[in-house]
């Protein structure tokens, strides 16, 4: 009942940054989790990686290229000690997409993780494979000096991980509904252990060409 909640009032014909963060910020308040602040620097990093797979034709973590996630927070002045993305597409409104990252455990760690306190989100038509589509980058983040008051932590991901359960998840898929998922996690070690988690959701395409 409460993701219901959560999605009530929620316009299905719209797909805005704002929606985004309310839906993640009120799943939150359910369970007494502390709210994600919006974030400019966050939501700047999310641009150019929205900008990035556009440019380089690619939907996933690590680019052709092989630049990594936390290339574009710490390149535009973020300083994490946690960090993590979401990735989604073909979704058409800000409702199903969160109800399907809600449904996946990997995303759900990122959305319900006590262990972060801002989130920034960029929603924009990507062209890949010659097809244009919605995509939308969630990144969420603590700074090095918030890390002392990050909260209580629900479902985090943090250095003392299990590896093996990380590989586990790796590359699962499974169909939910009308929708096609894929999960991937990645965790990164730097500076004093930071932590970066990652998932990604592809809605199934609907319309014809």
């Amino acid at each position: 009942m409460g993701a219901e909640n959560a999605l009530a009032g929620v316009s299905k014909e719209k797909m805005l940054p704002e929606q985004v963060v309310e839906l993640v910020n009120q799943e939150r308040r359910i369970l007494g989790i502390r709210e994600l602040s919006q974030d400019a620097v966050l939501a700047q990093a999310a641009k150019r990686k929205l900008e990035d797979m556009d440019k380089n034709d690619y939907f996933a973590h690590v680019s052709p290229n092989g630049v990594e996630p936390w290339h574009w927070i710490q390149t535009q002045g973020y300083n994490y000690v946690f960090a993590g993305e979401n990735l989604a597409m073909y979704f058409d409104n800000a409702s199903d997409q969160h109800k399907a990252w809600m449904k996946s455990a990997t995303h759900r760690k990122n959305i319900m993780n006590g262990q972060y306190k801002n989130i920034g989100v960029a929603v924009g038509k990507v062209e890949i494979n010659g097809k244009s589509t919605t995509v939308t980058v969630q990144m969420f983040g603590t700074r090095k000096n918030e890390r002392e008051n990050a909260g209580k932590v629900y479902g985090v991901v943090d250095s003392k991980i299990n590896e093996s359960a990380l590989l586990q998840e790796k590359n699962k898929k499974s169909f939910l509904e009308e929708m096609i998922l894929i999960t991937q996690t990645i965790v990164a070690m730097v500076a004093t252990t930071p932590v970066f988690v990652t998932g990604i959701i592809i809605g199934r395409r609907m319309r014809k060409k």
